[in-house]
Formats: C-alpha cells, sequence, structure tokens
C-alpha cells in the first residue's frame, strides 16, 4: 500500500459489460462514481460529488478466473469481487486476506432454447428430470436450489425422451455453452454431460468467451446455457417475464406475466414449473477477496458491486478517502 494515493484496483470481466457500469445506473443502488475512461483492458470509475470512498477505481479486464487469481496473488490487484470454491477453500485456510460473504446466495440454472428440438416441453422435462442435483451440488460444493427434485427421476425422463424421439436412431446432439472464465462451469458441463448421456442425450461442451456467449443469446444461438437465475421470486421478473432484462430463454408466458403482476409467486412458479423455461441447478454463496488493511466492505450479491464505494484503509477512519490500494 502506498501512501497518499488515492484509488482501487480490482478485476472486471470484459470492456463490453464494463462500459454498462456506472454507479448511478439503478441497479447499483449508488450514483457515486462516473466513468472516466475505457479501452480495452481498463475500466476507471471516478468519484463523482461525495466525501466518502476511493477517488478512482480501476477495474481490469482478465481472460479467466485463474488469471485473476494470479494478479490477486501477485499483489497487483486488490480486490476479487468474486472467487470460486478451491480459491475460498485456499483463503479460508490462509487467513492473510479478507474473506467476505455476499449477503444473499446466488442460483445457477441450465436455460434452454424454446425452439427447434427443444420446443417441445416435453425434452425440456426430460432433461430436467434426468439430473441429479444431489451429486451436482457435491461435486461444486454447493446446495440444493429450490423448487425442482434433487435426485433424477431417470424412468420418467427416459418415457419422455422416447416420446420425443421415437424408435430413431440418431437423437441430435444438443450444445452447451458456457463463459470459459470459470473453471467451475467446464465441470459443471461434464456432470451435466455425463447425466444426461444416461437417458440417451448426448451433449457437447462449447466453452465461449463472453462477447460469444453474449452474441449468441441474444440471437438465440445456443441449445443449452448455464448461467445465474432460478425460480425464486428475486429472479422472476428478470430470467422470466416477457421482455426481462436475463430472459435468455426467450421465454414468454401471459399466464406467468399475468400472475407476476398479481404478485402471485407460487402460481408463477408453478407455471415454470410446468413450461420449464430453465432448470435449476444449485445454489451457491457468493463471496468477495479484499486485502487485509482495507474495510469497509459488505458485498450483497455477487453482480452488484456499489459496495466499493465504502471501501477505505482500516485505520479508524472509514469516511475518508482512501490511500493507494493495488
Amino acid at each position: 500500500m502506498e501512501e497518499h494515493a488515492e484509488e482501487v484496483v480490482l478485476q472486471f470481466d470484459h470492456p463490453r459489460v464494463a462500459s454498462n457500469l456506472n454507479l448511478d445506473q439503478p441497479w447499483l443502488e449508488g450514483g457515486l462514481y462516473e466513468v472516466k475512461g475505457l479501452t480495452k483492458d481498463r475500466l476507471v470509475l471516478v468519484r463523482a460529488e461525495s466525501d466518502k470512498g476511493p477517488d478512482e477505481i480501476r477495474v481490469l479486464n482478465v481472460s479467466s478466473s485463474e488469471a485473476e487469481w494470479r494478479l490477486f496473488a501477485s499483489g497487483q490487484i486488490d480486490v476479487m469481487t468474486s472467487a470460486t470454491s478451491w480459491q475460498v477453500e485456499a483463503l479460508e485456510s490462509d487467513g492473510r486476506e479478507k474473506l467476505l460473504p455476499c449477503e444473499t446466495r446466488t442460483t445457477v440454472s441450465l436455460f434452454f432454447r424454446l425452439t427447434g428440438v427443444l420446443g417441445d416441453p416435453r425434452l425440456r422435462r426430460a432433461i430436467a428430470l434426468s439430473l441429479d442435483r444431489v451429486a451436482i451440488a457435491e461435486e461444486l460444493g454447493a446446495e440444493i436450489p429450490h423448487g425442482v427434485p434433487a435426485r433424477a427421476d431417470l424412468q420418467t425422463a427416459a418415457i419422455l425422451v422416447h416420446e420425443v424421439f421415437g424408435t430413431k436412431r440418431e437423437v441430435p446432439t444438443l450444445e452447451l455453452i458456457f463463459h470459459d472464465r470459470y473453471s467451475e462451469l467446464r465441470h459443471l458441463g461434464l456432470v451435466l454431460q455425463k447425466q444426461l448421456r444416461t437417458v440417451g442425450l448426448d451433449v457437447r461442451l462449447r466453452p465461449v468467451s463472453i462477447d460469444e456467449l453474449e452474441g449468441r443469446v441474444s440471437t438465440g444461438e445456443f441449445d443449452l446455457v448455464v448461467t445465474s437465475g432460478g425460480y425464486e421470486e428475486k429472479y422472476l421478473p428478470f430470467a422470466f417475464a416477457t421482455n426481462g432484462g436475463a430472459n435468455f430463454s426467450k421465454y414468454s408466458s401471459q399466464r406467468f406475466d399475468q400472475a407476476l403482476r398479481r404478485g402471485d409467486v407460487v402460481e408463477a412458479q408453478r407455471i415454470l414449473a410446468e413450461d420449464v423455461p430453465a432448470t435449476p441447478l444449485f445454489r451457491v454463496k457468493g463471496y468477495a477477496v479484499v486485502r487485509k488493511g482495507i474495510c469497509g466492505a459488505r458485498p450483497r450479491v455477487p453482480w452488484d458491486w456499489s459496495w466499493m464505494a465504502d471501501l477505505s484503509p482500516c485505520d479508524g477512519q472509514e469516511t475518508g478517502h482512501p490511500e493507494r490500494m493495488e
């Protein structure tokens, strides 16, 4: 830590997403920072009119969670907005840095393209019933999600697959895309591939960059995609409402939208379970990491970084402008 400088350095995933990060946006519940500059490798946010927080936050674009970890371990960045399960385990045993649990858990789901062969809800239901979420949770060190069976029902799943494809010798291979930054998603893909094979479904795994992921999701060029979202109430308006901002399946149901407008969450969840535009896989408690010597960090959810506006040195003056933390 160098004296008299006033900025924080942390990792950010990609410039395209970074360009939309401005702490005066409602979803960040902030308004304390504005964008000073954006290049291919770096986003710079500067403090607007405020008497607290770092004067400047620099957000770096890195290729993977492993690369981010190397930067943090070498002292080149001060904050990791998320940590993988093996990083959490290492930090818990190390004790030299601050491991900060988010206030709420994140659900990760398998979203379906609702056209082509997956336009048949029987196939989507078969896939959902093929998954052993207890095994998935154990493999990833996660929790079983709400609103779906914990164990697979392979008999019913196989019957549904047979109803869809009959006696066809060649069942189409489904492609699963996921963000290539996270090694845990690669592991999850292998688990899903193995479980779906038990009911005669072949899955091809395709890790892609964030650019390609965004592009293919927006145009519907995928069969299956793994990303955050679930059946819990907090996700419903974004992940499943018609024109919802995170409605990756392009799901549209008048019954669901009406139930949501009425505030009938139970009915909305029942409709989702019937239509299966996605199926929850696991829940995980998110973590952020900051260096010891930095105080004021209270992360809420992994995608809301407004808590960084409260960072300051642990010198008893957590409301002043912090020194350089890099």
